[in-house]
């Protein structure tokens, strides 16, 4: 969460919208590993500005 500003960006969006501080960590690891399991799965690489773009951050 600290490295990443995309992954700052649907944090704190999610913090925002009223979740607790955990929730919204778990939310995060979630996110991580539909994406990478998804990106396995169609042997892409993973790129978390595709998983955390604006789009995204809309609807968090």
């Amino acid at each position: 969460i600290r490295s990443d500003p995309n992954v700052k960006a649907f944090y704190d969006a999610l913090i925002a919208r009223g979740k607790r501080k955990m929730q919204a960590i778990c939310a995060v690891m979630r996110k991580y590993l539909t994406g990478l399991w998804a990106c396995i799965r169609a042997g892409e690489d993973f790129d978390t500005a595709k998983l955390f773009s604006e789009k995204h951050l809309l609807k968090a």
